[in-house]
C-alpha cells in the first residue's frame, strides 16, 4: 500500500503542478469556497505526492485556489510519499467525480487520463470507479465534439439533450449560429421569466431552421464550384490543343537537327592505324634497351683491353707450358709435380678461351642490338611525325566538331525541355478535362436536390 503521511501546514509554493488543470472554474463555487475558509478555515485537506521538484497536486484544487486567494501561506495535506500515476489518477477521478464539483469537459478529461495514459478500455474504467459503462462513454464522447459546442457544454449554456441536436449540424460556423440563435432566444425568454428556460421543440426548430439554410448555401455554392471548374475545363482544352500544336512543330525540328561526324570518325581511324604501328615499334625499342642494360652489366669498361690482357696471360702461360714440357724429358723426378703443374695450367688456360670467346660474342650481340636501335628508331621517327600530323588534324577537327555539337546540344536540350514542359501541362489539362463528366453530373445531382428543397 502507498505510504501517506498528514501534515497541517504544507506551503502552498511547494506545490508547484497539478495532475490535471481544470478546464473551467464554477466562480460562484470559488467564491463560496472563499467565504467557508475565511470564516472556519480549511476543514478537508487536499492530496499530493512527493515529486524531485516538490509536490504535485493530485485533488483539491478547488480549495488550493481559494487558500491562495485568502492569502494564506500554508493548506492541511494529505501527502503520499510514492504512489504512480495510475492510483494517482484513481484518487483524482473518485474525489472529484463524488463531489460533482467539476464541469462535463473537466470530467470528461479526467476520464480520458485512464483511456490515454493508463490505455484503459471504459468497461474497466467503470468497474473501477463503481459507476455505469454509459456514464463514462457519455462523458468521453464529449470531447469529439466542435469546439462552439464543447465551449457551450463546458460554461452550462447548453444541456445534454440540446447538445445532442445541436451535434447534427455539419460545421463549426452552423453550430456558432444556432448556439448564438438559442443564447438570444434565451435572453428573451427570461425578460418575462427569470427560470424560463429554452425547450426541447424550441431547440429542435432553431437547429432545423440553421441545418436548412446551410443546406441551401451548401449546394448552391458546390454547383456554382463546379460551373467555374467546367469554365476552367474549356479554357484547358483550347490551351491543351494549343500545346500540342507547338509539341508536333518542337518535334519536327528536332528530328530535323543532325550532327555530321564522319570526317571526325575517319581521323580517328588514321590515328588508330597509325598507333598501331607505332607502338609496337615503341615496345620494340623498350625490350632492345633493356637487353643492352643487362649486356653493360657484365661487360668490362674496356672490353678491348680485357681481351688483350687475357691474351697476354694466355701467351704467358702457353710459354710456361712449353718450358714445363721440355723439363718433363729431362727432368724425370719432376714429373709428377710438372704433370700436375701442367693439368692445372691448361685448366686456367682453357678457361681463359672460353672467356675470351664469350666476349667476343657479347660484342658482336651488342653490335647488332645498336643496329637494331638505329632501325627502330628510325620507324618510330616517321611514325611519330604522321602521328603528330594526324593529331593535329584530329584535334582540329574534333574543336570544329564540339563548337557544332555544343550548339546543337543545346538547341536540343532547349526544344526537349520545352516539349517535356509542354507534355507536362498538358498531362494535367488532361486531368482536369477528365472530371468535367463528374462535375456535369454532380451540378445535375445539385440542381435536382436544390429543386426537392425548393
Amino acid at each position: 500500500m502507498d505510504k501517506r503521511t498528514y501534515r497541517e501546514d504544507l506551503p502552498l509554493s511547494e506545490v508547484k503542478t497539478w495532475l490535471y488543470q481544470r478546464e473551467q472554474i464554477d466562480e460562484n463555487k470559488l467564491r463560496e469556497q472563499i467565504a467557508d475558509i475565511q470564516k472556519r478555515g480549511v476543514i478537508e485537506p487536499i492530496v499530493v505526492r512527493r515529486t524531485k521538484k516538490g509536490y504535485e497536486g493530485i485533488a483539491g484544487y478547488l480549495r488550493y485556489r481559494a487558500s491562495r486567494e485568502t492569502q494564506k501561506t500554508s493548506i492541511p495535506a494529505i501527502i503520499y510519499e510514492s504512489i504512480d500515476d495510475m492510483n494517482a489518477t484513481q484518487i483524482l477521478a473518485v474525489e472529484n467525480i463524488q463531489r460533482q464539483e467539476l464541469s462535463d469537459i473537466d470530467t470528461a478529461n479526467i476520464l480520458n487520463l485512464f483511456v490515454v495514459k493508463q490505455k484503459m478500455a471504459q468497461n474497466s474504467i467503470a468497474e473501477m470507479l463503481n459507476c455505469s459503462e454509459s456514464y463514462v462513454s457519455h462523458y468521453l464522447s464529449l470531447l469529439k465534439d466542435k469546439e462552439p459546442l464543447r465551449k457551450a457544454i463546458s460554461e452550462g449554456t447548453v444541456s445534454e439533450k440540446q447538445a445532442r441536436m445541436i451535434r447534427a449540424l455539419p460545421n463549426e460556423t452552423a453550430m456558432e449560429e444556432a448556439l448564438i440563435e438559442l443564447t438570444r432566444l434565451g435572453s428573451e425568454k427570461r425578460k418575462t421569466d427569470d427560470k424560463a428556460e429554452v425547450t426541447v421543440l424550441e431547440t429542435k426548430e432553431v437547429v432545423s431552421n440553421v441545418l436548412g439554410k446551410h443546406t441551401q448555401d451548401q449546394i448552391i455554392a458546390e454547383i456554382e464550384a463546379y460551373e467555374q471548374k467546367l469554365k476552367e475545363i474549356d479554357v484547358f482544352d483550347k490551351k491543351r490543343s494549343e500545346l500540342q500544336q507547338e509539341i508536333d512543330k518542337l518535334g519536327g525540328e528536332l528530328k530535323a537537327l543532325k550532327t555530321d561526324n564522319e570526317e571526325l570518325n575517319r581521323n580517328i581511324k588514321k590515328i588508330m592505324e597509325l598507333e598501331s604501328k607505332y607502338y609496337p615499334a615503341l615496345e620494340q625499342i623498350t625490350s632492345i634497351k633493356s637487353q643492352l642494360a643487362d649486356l653493360d652489366k657484365t661487360r668490362p669498361k674496356n672490353p678491348q683491353e680485357y681481351i688483350d690482357k687475357l691474351e697476354k696471360e694466355r701467351k704467358t702461360v702457353y710459354e710456361r707450358q712449353a718450358k714445363l714440357k721440355a723439363q718433363i724429358d729431362t727432368v724425370t723426378e719432376q714429373l709428377k709435380t710438372l704433370r700436375e703443374q701442367h693439368k692445372k695450367e691448361q685448366e686456367q688456360a682453357s678457361t681463359l678461351t672460353q672467356q675470351m670467346n664469350q666476349l667476343k660474342a657479347t660484342e658482336a650481340q651488342i653490335a647488332q642490338a645498336h643496329k637494331n636501335l638505329d632501325s627502330a628508331q628510325g620507324t618510330v621517327n616517321t611514325y611519330q611525325t604522321s602521328h603528330k600530323t594526324a593529331i593535329d588534324n584530329f584535334e582540329n577537327m574534333k574543336a570544329k566538331v564540339e563548337a557544332e555539337d555544343k550548339t546543337l546540344l543545346e538547341k536540343r536540350k532547349a526544344i526537349a525541355d520545352k516539349i517535356a514542359l509542354l507534355s507536362h501541362e498538358k498531362m494535367t489539362l488532361n486531368g482536369k478535362i477528365a472530371n468535367k463528366k463528374n462535375y456535369q453530373d454532380a451540378i445535375a445531382v445539385l440542381q435536382k436536390k436544390q429543386k426537392q428543397n425548393n
